[in-house]
């Protein structure tokens, strides 16, 4: 095995993956805001319809085959079965490419109906833009799963920096061309995609381009251990990729629940459609995006675990599996607890750095009810993977069913309440979230065995985050005069560092802490 795979650590890897995250998160946000001006409202309803469309062919053709294919690369490479390994790949490869194609074509030929369906006729350019691009995501997951499996991350977070980087600039740069030759809205909302094609295939050449590389040691057929046929693997990888799918798809639901719950039921209490839509736009446009930016940094905690878990000689020992699953818990909880302290005291003025004045206020009950489910949606994220490494997708996508119930109910409930209003929605969503936790954790701890460790140090974390929120705030109170987002910037970077400053006074951040994650990570080959 590659030293440099055998030295690999679940920090190292998930810095790599965090740092393009957040990276593409930055892009995303530089592309929209210039790309509304050059397309107006009409040309973004052309662009979000045939996106929205593209999304959904997304999710059904990559949710689930990565940690899929991750997972069963893990198992076998924890096996010392290389051919095992690249037998799952090459059979992977060979099918999904075909299925990339395959719903490309539908969606290539289908575009006319489709756009005809959602009443949009003009976003039909954009989506015969963006349909070639479903092939080379659907054969990237099964790459960026092998990589995985593998831990080797790097190649992953390389190939979405540069497919962030060709979405924004080239497709900024060919929107304003399209722009100043006066082509229609239509035209302009088309060439804008074609960013995203060309960046998900210039991605797809980078990860093949490393997979050769990977390649060049020599397997010598004497040492398989097991032989599997195509129909075999195939079988596998669908049989943890159908639930994780289905997963990915009821979380996608939830987005549709708010909109339909809050919608309607706001419509019951008088509001009109237009203070409606005011109200759900702020919800999701001010609120959400910053509660997933602190996932953007806890999931490749989880990618990177995945395929630790996965490992045989891991997931029948249940110490090992105890202190991989705990020592990822405590990473989370360090980054965790303080963002949701801080959103819970100063959500207006995270909102304000970013939105005008009015919307972040708006918003900012909103992310304060948010923030406390905050912690339990990461906890969720984490301990879900875990199960899915273990061999058991059907928990977590049960987990969900029952946390989507929950916020269904509550949501309903308090949204139609006029106490509550559209802050209904904050709270069912957060309920859900512990629920959803919830389960899982009782499922690992009383079915599986697993022990959550480090209670103790989680409580040292919230104690540091207490007193760094009391300096913060005792400081901003006597030395903030003026409302302005680069002092406010300022301030929360200082909020972090007496954070930081409290952890290493309790003992939490020591180097032979930070060092003890990687032997969890070292290849057993």
């Amino acid at each position: 095995m590659d030293k440099k795979l055998k030295d690999g650590s679940i920090l190292s890897g998930a810095l790599s993956l965090t740092v393009s995250g957040l990276i593409v998160k930055l892009l995303g946000l530089i592309y929209k805001v210039p790309l509304s001006y050059v397309l107006s409202d009409v040309g973004m309803g052309y662009f979000n319809s045939a996106y929205t469309v593209y999304t959904l062919f997304y999710i059904v053709c990559t949710a689930g085959v990565p940690k899929a294919i991750s997972i069963l690369t893990a198992e076998a490479e924890g096996e010392g079965d290389r051919a095992l390994v690249n037998d799952i790949y090459r059979t992977s490869f060979s099918i999904f490419f075909c299925g990339g194609l395959l719903f490309s074509g539908i969606f290539l030929f289908g575009a006319g109906f489709i756009s005809d369906v959602i009443g949009n006729r003009g976003s039909y350019l954009t989506m015969l833009a963006i349909a070639p691009s479903i092939v080379f995501v659907c054969a990237s997951g099964v790459l960026r799963g092998y990589f995985s499996g593998t831990l080797n991350f790097v190649p992953i977070a390389v190939s979405e920096l540069i497919s962030g980087c060709f979405r924004a600039f080239l497709g900024l740069g060919l929107a304003y061309i399209a722009a100043h030759f006066r082509a229609g809205y239509a035209v302009i909302s088309a060439v804008t995609i074609l960013g995203t094609t060309l960046g998900s295939f210039f991605g797809f050449l980078y990860l093949v381009f490393n997979k050769k590389r990977h390649n060049n040691v020599v397997i010598s057929r004497q040492k398989v251990k097991n032989r599997f046929a195509a129909k075999q693997i195939m079988k596998r990888v669908l049989r943890i990729a159908i639930p994780l799918t289905l997963t990915s798809a009821i979380a996608s639901l939830a987005s549709i629940v708010d909109l339909a719950i809050i919608m309607r039921r706001l419509g019951g209490l008088g509001y009109g459609e237009y203070l409606s839509g005011v109200l759900y736009g702020n919800y999701t446009t001010l609120a959400i995006p910053i509660l997933n930016l602190i996932v953007t940094v806890i999931s490749p905690l989880s990618a990177v675990m995945l395929p630790i878990v996965s490992k045989t000689e891991v997931k029948a020992n249940k110490k090992r599996l105890s202190d991989v699953v705990s020592a990822v818990m405590e990473v989370v909880s360090i980054i965790a607890i303080p963002a949701s302290m801080f959103l819970l005291f100063e959500s207006r003025e995270v909102l304000a750095v970013i939105f005008e004045d009015s919307s972040a206020s708006l918003a900012a009950p909103m992310l304060q009810l948010l923030a406390p489910g905050m912690v339990f949606m990461c906890v969720a994220t984490v301990l879900n993977t875990a199960l899915e490494g273990m061999g058991k997708p059907k928990v977590p996508l049960i987990s969900l069913i029952i946390g989507l119930a929950v916020k269904l109910t509550v949501s309903y409930v308090l949204i139609g309440n006029e106490s509550y209003g559209v802050l209904g929605a904050p709270i069912g969503s957060s309920i859900s979230y512990f629920v959803s936790a919830t389960v899982v954790a009782l499922y690992l701890t009383f079915h599986d065995g697993v022990k959550l460790k480090g209670g103790g140090k989680v409580i040292l974390i919230m104690i540091s985050s207490s007193l760094a929120m009391a300096v913060y705030l005792f400081l901003r109170e006597r030395l903030i005069t003026t409302q302005n987002p680069l002092i406010s910037l300022t301030f929360m970077v200082f909020f972090g560092l007496v954070y930081i400053a409290f952890l290493f006074s309790f003992g939490i951040l020591r180097a032979k802490n930070l060092k003890k994650m990687a032997k969890y990570t070292k290849s057993s080959a």
